[in-house]
């Protein structure tokens, strides 16, 4: 087993590779082994399901030259998107004044995004990349260009070169540029992410949103990651229809409101038979 319960502690669980499995390439990496041991218990999917995103589980192994150097462009600009939204939230922090849209950390996520798919976390390479490309995206259109960078040069701008000193303003240039530049790296990186994407899995929308032909038989394996993958429904079968009821058409067809109508108020008067009859004719 690949996955195992520790003893003392049944809340925390460990992974292990013990040699001789195919697929490790020394001891201790689960990678390889997690991918080529084709165990399907509910403690290798327990695993899984705890330590990857609920999302689609997506991933590319085979890689063109271009997609490699592509993806290794990627970490370089991760980093440098990194160390700016740590500069950004730094200023931020240190002049409240700023008050960006959450103070440049939207950044550092974006950062973290492009290097689990570099790094192939949970082995699922593309699944980060798509997460990448539409927070990337989002970022650097709607939270920092239309919530930070247009507020900042069209509201704030005035307000911060009257009757202050003169580190505030210096913040205050500093912040915008360094949110230009994050804009500017962002976007580059989701022209790339889109390229990796198109050229080492070209179905990768259909399969993220569940129609492809590939992914539509694990569909039930991503909701019920610990009961494995139901059975499915066989299609063309259809509902089988009432038997005739009493006092029906000689043909057998089943139909609504074909049967007698009954009389309310037998044991009444004339008036409570005319009413019974009328409703049993409106039947």
């Amino acid at each position: 087993r690949l996955c195992t319960v520790a003893p003392t502690n049944f809340a925390r669980f460990r992974c292990t590779c013990p040699v001789g499995i195919s697929g490790g390439s020394r001891s201790g990496d689960c990678a390889g082994a997690m991918a080529g041991s084709g165990d399907t218990g509910w403690p290798m999917r327990l695993c899984t399901a705890i330590c990857a995103p609920p999302i689609p589980r997506l991933r590319f192994t085979q890689r063109s030259s271009s997609s490699a150097q592509d993806m290794q462009r990627m970490e370089k600009l991760a980093l440098v998107c990194l160390l700016l939204g740590v500069a950004r939230s730094f200023l931020n922090n240190q002049y409240p004044l700023l008050g960006d849209f959450m103070a440049g950390g939207t950044d550092i996520f974006s950062a973290g995004l492009a290097l689990g798919a570099d790094f192939d976390c949970c082995l699922m390479n593309a699944s980060w990349l798509i997460m990448f490309l539409v927070w990337s995206m989002t970022n650097a259109v709607f939270f920092e260009a239309m919530l930070s960078l247009a507020p900042n040069l069209l509201v704030k701008a005035p307000s911060f070169f009257e009757g202050v000193g003169w580190a505030t303003p210096c913040a205050f240039v500093a912040d915008n540029v360094l949110m230009v530049a994050a804009i500017a790296v962002q976007v580059w990186m989701s022209k790339l992410a889109k390229s990796v994407l198109d050229d080492s899995m070209p179905d990768w929308k259909d399969q993220m949103s569940g129609t492809s032909s590939r992914s539509g038989s694990r569909g039930g394996a991503y909701a019920q990651p610990l009961l494995g993958e139901p059975g499915r429904p066989s299609t063309g079968v259809q509902a089988a229809q009432p038997a005739a009821a009493r006092g029906g058409s000689a043909s057998g067809t089943f139909r609504a409101f074909s049967g007698s109508g009954q009389r309310l108020g037998g044991g009444g008067g004339g008036g409570g038979q005319q009413l019974g009859g009328g409703l049993a004719s409106s039947v």
